[in-house]
């Protein structure tokens, strides 16, 4: 039996339905409404046929639906969708979905069928979406500011601490005042290790933090652990005990600093939670084979323990075992979280057992190659004499405004054989260059007055300086490498620096400074080397992040291409020196010197309204060249890895 709807029966199913259905000729005016309009709009279906939809659009959308709706009957789309305000009898806006069918009726006329569903509520929703993700990205900015305050903040002393250590380290000692100074360099260490992770605690989280691959002896990390805390505890009037598998082999492979960290913080704790009894570090052999080898640490104490709630959330991040430990103990409650992701990293695992006023036993498993070759012994880093010829007779400004750090960086530079001025600030570093001739500027980035990149621009830009600024900064956040390379720096070291390090760098920045860059035979577009250099890039140490600054140079180069040749074609000399300084900037991570100079030249004639003649054409080559090169078998081995 075929059932069919009356008229009276589709009407009263069009009045149930949740929406609004009407139906407009092609100029607007209403010809029907559903019964369901009334509570949208206060208006009743009747009070509404023969008036204008326009009754019911906010007026300042009313531009957007006429547009819509005119595109709709000009290119003949059938069905349409739109979000628009509307306006009810009473004044209130509402925000509406109406979906809009074009009618074709057999008398050849056209008009709308329109189902509008009030979305007022899902609307409050998406703002307050849109306004919680404003308010978490602003969190996220106050975050990344915040740690780059802390890092600064912590670097800076943490510089004069390593330094003057290794002064100390080189005069003569006692046997125990040698053993006492090496305790204090390991644990600012195995500080800054902690603290280039809580910096990006994010990074840790993702997986993202790089773990090494190198041989190691274990017996190093654990006899570092036992002279490390080996004062604390006795002081304490504590036992502390080393029980190391026999079987362990001499050497593996995997990250030694990782396991340090780990240990660091697994037995910190127990020395910080324990104020009687023992702690105890065992390493086993749970398996092994001709390639690796699954040892077992464990760390036990008979401290105050964990109570049994606590434990399923002792690895969360910011998490401790009660509210009173803080207060009483002190702790960020990062340091069993960020041991825990270490391990994930590592392919490892971690457990916890306690028993409140009995103590506490972490274990965890790790399973390390085996090294097939015995450990080279460490380079030896270089020295003030090994770099005493690249550094006698030259004259030094060191730019920095902490005292400790001013008296650490000089006596660094004079023993080797450089004099030293020292500036406060960039301001007075300018003074000093007006007065006189420098060969090596070390330049601190956060300063009063007058910051390092301020200064940097100022002597490159205003004064025409070419001299060496090696960047010498606290703050160790991605990318402030490459924003120093950007403003005209020539390298990058992180504040605490090491000697070795910094002789071996400004020799380097010394002897690429006096060497006058090869001049074509014929066209420099000829030449096969020296475009770039990704020395420097690679440095930074995350070749994901290198990948992406190689990408987004490849993408930007034909637009820079296009645009120089455009203004030099119209001789537009502003907009050519513009984009020649522009250009520059991004050029300078690549260490591209030959294609800097070009630029340099292209800039200031620019800037005098002068004809650059056949420079633009050289050195629009010289880019071209620059993308080939970048995009075959230099930029391609770079990403690859090998050179990573």
């Amino acid at each position: 039996m075929k059932a069919t709807l009356t008229q009276p029966d589709c009407r009263e199913l069009i009045d149930n339905l949740t929406g609004v259905i009407y139906t407009t000729d092609i100029r607007g005016k209403i010809e029907f409404a559903s019964a369901g309009v009334n509570a949208l709009t206060g208006y009743t279906p009747e009070e509404l046929v023969g008036q204008h939809f326009s009754l019911l659009v906010e007026p300042e959308e009313l531009q957007k639906v006429y547009d819509h709706y005119n595109s709709q009957v000009r290119e003949a789309t059938r069905e349409t969708l739109l979000e628009f305000r509307c306006r009810t009898r009473t004044g209130e806006k509402k925000w509406v979905e109406q979906t809009a069918l074009l009618l074709h009726r057999k008398d050849g006329s056209q008009g709308f069928q329109c189902f509008v569903r009030d979305i007022s509520e899902k609307r409050d929703v998406q703002r307050q979406l849109i306004s919680a993700k404003t308010e978490a990205e602003e969190a996220r900015k106050m975050q990344e500011r915040f740690l780059a305050n802390m890092s600064h903040e912590i670097r800076t002393p943490m510089n004069g601490i390593v330094g003057m250590t290794n002064l100390l380290l080189e005069t003569p000692l006692t046997a125990q005042q040698e053993q006492f100074a090496g305790v204090i360099r390991r644990s600012a260490d195995n500080l800054l290790v902690i603290v280039n992770d809580i910096l990006d605690l994010s990074k840790i989280k993702a997986g993202k933090l790089a773990i090494e691959k190198i041989a190691f002896r274990p017996q190093d990390v654990t006899a570092n652990i036992w002279a490390l805390f080996e004062p604390r505890i006795f002081k304490k009037g504590l036992t502390f005990s080393m029980e190391l598998d026999p079987a362990i082999p001499a050497s593996l492979v995997g990250d030694p600093h990782r396991l340090n960290q780990v240990l660091i913080n697994l037995v910190g704790n127990a020395v910080k939670f324990t104020e009687k009894g023992y702690i105890k570090l065992t390493v086993a052999v749970e398996k092994q084979d001709n390639r690796s080898v699954s040892l077992l640490f464990t760390v036990t104490d008979t401290g105050i323990g964990i109570a049994a709630e606590q434990l399923p959330h002792i690895f969360d991040s910011f998490s401790q075992a009660a509210s009173d430990i803080t207060r009483k103990y002190g702790g960020t409650g990062l340091g069993l979280a960020i041991c825990h992701q270490l391990l994930l990293m590592q392919g490892g695992t971690i457990e916890v057992e306690s028993e409140p006023g009995k103590g506490t036993g972490f274990s965890f498993h790790l399973t390390y190659c085996r090294d097939s070759i015995t450990i080279a012994a460490t380079p030896k880093n270089k020295t003030a004499q090994d770099t005493r010829a690249a550094f006698e007779g030259k004259h030094f400004l060191v730019v920095e405004d902490n005292p400790i750090n001013q008296q650490l960086i000089e006596h660094v530079i004079k023993k080797a054989g450089a004099q030293v001025t020292v500036a406060d600030n960039g301001r007075e570093a300018i003074a000093a260059l007006e007065k006189q001739r420098f060969d090596f500027i070390v330049m601190d980035l956060q300063m009063p007055i007058m910051d390092g990149y301020e200064t940097t621009k100022y002597l490159r830009e205003t004064m025409g300086l070419r001299i060496p600024v090696l960047a010498m900064t606290a703050n160790a956040l991605k990318g402030e490498q490459v924003r120093c390379l950007e403003a005209g720096m020539n390298g990058y070291m992180s504040k605490p620096f090491d000697f070795g390090e910094f002789y071996e760098k400004v020799t380097e920045l010394l002897e690429s400074s006096n060497q006058t860059p090869t001049k074509p035979t014929t066209d420099p577009q000829d030449s096969s080397t020296g475009l770039f250099n990704l020395s420097l890039l690679e440095e930074i140490g995350d070749k994901d992040y290198v990948r992406d600054t190689v990408a987004t140079l490849l993408d930007a180069l034909p637009k820079h291409l296009e645009q120089i040749q455009r203004a030099f074609t119209e001789k537009n000399y502003n907009r050519l020196a513009f984009l020649a300084h522009k250009l520059k900037g991004t050029l300078g991570v690549f260490q591209a010197r030959l294609l800097t100079e070009q630029l340099d030249k292209i800039e200031e004639l620019a800037r005098e309204q002068r004809d650059p003649g056949s420079l633009v054409p050289i050195t629009l080559n010289l880019l071209r060249k620059l993308d080939r090169d970048l995009r075959r078998h230099d930029c391609q081995t770079f990403i690859s890895g090998s050179r990573m």
